[in-house]
């Protein structure tokens, strides 16, 4: 059998964030995955991203992919084999973010389920399942987890070149021994619901309901999607998360969403116990509930809205990062911070990355102005990020003295208006004549317009740009990349910013203030860092470390102290 002491690494490679990163690192850590090394292209690597909690948990390697050995997963794995000695019981594996391995179905500890394989193997390969397209696979790819000390090289799919002549032990997706000559060729075999190892790829755009994700497909999704909405991952939790003695040597104990996946495949995913399935909004406007409000789900989006007994009413546009959550105890975005506040919320949530472009949901949001709603309300704010920042700005025109605060917005995804933007391929497909397309043109007749971005993204800084109207002000998020409001929250002053713009107190010199705080992150360090060097800087760059650590050492001394 295996050493009870296998190390286990995951080996990827992006060029872009995408949505599901967050969702993707989580779930593979709580598999049991010791480490996972991240490649990127060199004019990537240390830039700002949401991976900084991660790396200060030390769960996260980045390292910039300097060797091109052709396709970039297998030039991930091979720098990853030529770059280090790696001890003789480090298993890894190399997967696309958007694949996701899959042990039994149960999601028991990646430990567990090879330490219970008969064989002590040099390499496991399984076969990767497409579910949207189970009928289109005409050839089945394979991911390998296998022993890093035993081969030379690897071709993206496997390893190859033995480091000895000695027989090697090859497992198949069912766990039993293969003939690696053979298995890798021919056409695709039908791969069964319950084989023991599979990879199943979850394209960033995949509808979770779809007839072809069904039983493990679904199960998955339920699991992934209930492991990130714990919520509020701190460096301290992931530092632990999947690595306990317990999870390493004893089942876990089935998760219900999961169970009732596998076990029902028509189900649709649920909680723990019922009471338990209900979102906290549903308990303020339920029958009975505290605060009239209401609920209707359209064919892409849903909208929640909870009339709490305030003057103020904040309209707020989901995220990308939002769209494939399927948890019962979903919630529209900033529902927390306006709870707190006490502010009525009409929250728009997404279930597909279209940019709000749904003819359904634009019907809808007209309604509910022509019935009066935002003229019910002393003041109105419009808020959300990237896509949920375009939201807001886009629909602001629905009610005319209204304010905005938009995070890293995009203006627009019309091709013929911005042909200069190359992200979001999904979103540019969509239906760009219909009402509401340009933000740019909408916001006219806002009271106020706050968009808050970081002025060295280039894509996003062309984007603000194309807000002229002399009601914006524009707040420089600096090193935070696209992700201003994660790196706003890192720094703590996510909340504070969004509770201003509500007060009607948020201004340059008040953000500007709050944004000194972001010293204490080790992102902007590590993104003042790089952007020193990058500009020619390097010695500049050497000082930026103990002026960290000086002021670091400020901030904690006794009042008593810095006051001498």
């Amino acid at each position: 059998m295996p050493p009870a002491t296998n190390t286990f690494v995951l080996i990827s490679y992006i060029s872009e964030a995408t949505p599901d990163l967050e969702k993707w690192l989580i779930y593979h850590l709580s598999l049991g995955f010791d480490q996972i090394v991240i490649y990127q292209p060199p004019h990537l690597y240390r830039q700002p991203s949401d991976l900084a909690v991660f790396e200060e948990a030390g769960r996260v390697q980045i390292r910039p992919l300097i060797i091109d050995a052709g396709p970039p997963l297998k030039s991930a794995m091979v720098s990853a084999m030529s770059e280090q000695e790696w001890p003789e019981n480090t298993l890894a594996m190399a997967l696309n973010v958007g694949e996701y391995l899959s042990l039994g179905g149960r999601f028991n500890p990646i430990a567990q389920e090879v330490s219970a394989l008969e064989d002590d193997f040099a390499a496991w390969a399984m076969p990767v399942v497409v579910p949207e397209k189970p009928d289109e696979q005409e050839k089945t790819d394979f991911r390998t987890l296998f022993r890093m000390g035993v081969f030379h090289s690897h071709n993206g799919e496997r390893p190859i070149v033995p480091t000895k002549q000695t027989e090697c032990v090859w497992l198949g997706g069912s766990g039993q021994s293969i003939d690696p000559d053979c298995a890798f060729w021919g056409a695709a075999p039908t791969v069964a619901d319950d084989t023991l190892g599979i990879v199943i790829q979850l394209s960033a755009d995949a509808d979770p309901l779809l007839p072809g994700i069904r039983t493990r497909g679904a199960a998955l999704i339920a699991y992934a999607d209930t492991q990130t909405t714990r919520g509020g991952w701190a460096a301290e939790q992931l530092q632990t998360l999947g690595l306990s003695e317990s999870a390493r040597n004893e089942p876990d104990k089935a998760d219900p969403a999961v169970s009732n996946h596998i076990e029902n495949p028509n189900a649709v995913p649920t909680g723990e116990a019922d009471q338990q399935d209900v979102p906290d909004w549903y308990t303020e406007i339920r029958p009975g509930g505290p605060v009239p409000g209401h609920f209707k789900r359209l064919e892409h989006s849903s909208l929640v809205l909870i009339q709490r007994p305030s003057d103020t009413l904040v309209v707020t546009f989901d995220n990308l990062s939002a769209v494939n959550d399927l948890s019962p105890r979903r919630a529209p975005w900033a529902y927390k911070v306006l709870r707190q506040q006490g502010c009525a919320q009409l929250g728009v949530l997404a279930h597909r990355k279209d940019w709000f472009r749904e003819p359904n949901l634009i019907a809808e949001m007209e309604a509910i102005r022509d019935q009066g709603l935002f003229r019910g309300y002393k003041n109105v704010i419009f808020t959300g990020t990237s896509m949920g920042g375009f939201a807001a700005l886009a629909f602001s025109s629905l009610s005319p003295g209204a304010r905005v605060l938009a995070f890293s917005p995009q203006s627009t995804l019309d091709e013929d208006i911005v042909p200069w933007e190359t992200r979001f391929g999904m979103g540019r497909l969509r239906n760009w004549r219909l009402p509401f397309s340009d933000a740019a043109f909408e916001i006219e007749h806002a009271e106020q317009v706050v968009v808050i971005s970081d002025p060295h993204f280039e894509l996003d800084q062309r984007h603000v740009d194309r807000l002229t109207t002399p009601n914006v002000m524009k707040l420089k998020a600096w090193y935070s990349g696209h992700f201003s409001p994660v790196f706003l929250n890192r720094a703590d002053l996510l909340k504070p910013v969004v509770t201003k713009m509500i007060e009607g107190t948020l201004t340059e010199d008040v953000f500007y203030r709050l944004y000194r705080g972001r010293r204490k992150l080790p992102w902007y360090k590590r993104s003042l860092e790089e952007t020193l060097v990058q500009k020619g800087h390097k010695e500049l760059a050497l000082r930026v470390g103990p002026a960290f650590r000086k002021a670091k050492i400020r901030d904690e001394a006794p009042e008593a102290v810095k006051t001498r």
